[in-house]
């Protein structure tokens, strides 16, 4: 039996990289997809494309909505969704033309509640990196233990693209459209933990992932990212155990002596302030960090630069970035 795909594909003024995008999914060797088009309040050019699209092809569906912004354009996709499964696709990434045609067996043969594959992603400079190229094989698992993977951080990353959600199993998730940074981290972590079923592993880099700096989501302030660390608190405080341990060693800390040195670097002095308040966590967390064999040396490293004069942050972070 073909599964039906409904693609939803969040778009706000990004009338440079939409077309190519469109195309790649148009343009697919499996035809049997619903393109959801969910235009953000686009400012420029990006709505009248999307409209021509769907002039020319019965699959496509726009919406058109007030910037109410990309988690609650996709959670209005996902309300009109008709498809066996929902994929992600960000409108500034593409996917190759048999993407869905290499996927589709595994979804009929283990009707996983999510498949999820690598991807190449992209830098504005050019250099191409495959993020998580460490496992070849097919893996197949229950929720659980994609949960714990998830925390690991080495096999798969937090993003939504380059996945296949069961469309029944994300009418009891959303995307919380009150966070605007760290949404996919809690977006993947809630669908982990409300369902059950098997999720399967592919090593499949066909799915492209733009990395744009000037981005919404890449050239936020301090204070937008500052929900980062809300959801890093609410994750850390609603676990026990092992999984707890997990998350406090792989991304927790991580999390902060991100967010604090990128706070301590900026050219805003909101930010720099708010880097005050991240200190005062890490200074509290200082000895448990550092003497935790399970935590990285550059983790560690970093948090004792951070713990530096803001002078000095700013001078390493120069000389990290250049080397």
């Amino acid at each position: 039996m073909c599964k039906l795909i409904s693609v939803i594909v969040p778009v706000y003024n990004v009338e440079e990289y939409l077309p190519k995008c469109l195309e790649s999914i148009i343009g697919q060797t499996y035809k049997r997809l619903e393109i959801i088009l969910v235009d953000d309040g686009s400012t420029d050019n990006s709505g009248y494309i999307c409209d021509s699209y769907a002039r020319k092809d019965s699959r496509v569906i726009v919406i058109h909505q007030s910037n109410f912004g990309v988690s609650a354009a996709r959670n209005e996709g996902i309300k009109i969704a008709t498809g066996d499964y929902i994929c992600f696709v960000d409108s500034d990434d593409w996917i190759e033309e048999d993407y869905f045609e290499l996927i589709i067996q595994d979804l009929v043969d283990n009707n996983p509640i999510c498949l999820i594959n690598n991807y190449v992603k992209y830098y504005e400079k050019g250099n191409v990196k495959n993020p998580y190229s460490n496992v070849t094989q097919k893996l197949i698992m229950d929720a659980e233990t994609a949960l714990i993977e998830l925390f690991k951080h080495n096999l798969y990353g937090w993003e939504p693209v380059a996945s296949f959600y069961r469309t029944k199993a994300l009418k009891y998730v959303k995307f919380d459209e009150d966070i605007h940074f760290g949404e996919d981290l809690m977006f993947n972590y809630n669908f982990f933990k409300v369902n059950s079923g098997c999720v399967v592993y592919l090593d499949l880099a066909k799915y492209h992932y733009v990395f744009r700096e000037n981005s919404t989501c890449n050239s936020s302030t301090m204070a937008k990212r500052m929900d980062f660390i809300k959801v890093l608190d609410r994750i850390l405080n609603n676990e026990s155990g092992i999984l707890k341990k997990l998350f406090f060693e792989k991304i927790y800390c991580q999390g902060l002596v991100g967010s604090c040195r990128f706070a301590l670097c900026s050219e805003n002095k909101e930010d720099r302030f708010i880097a005050g308040r991240i200190k005062e966590k890490l200074r509290d967390l200082f000895v448990c960090i550092v003497s935790n064999k399970d935590i990285s040396l550059l983790v560690k490293s970093k948090l004792v630069v951070c713990m530096c004069p803001n002078s000095v942050v700013r001078m390493a972070y120069k000389i990290y970035k250049s080397v």
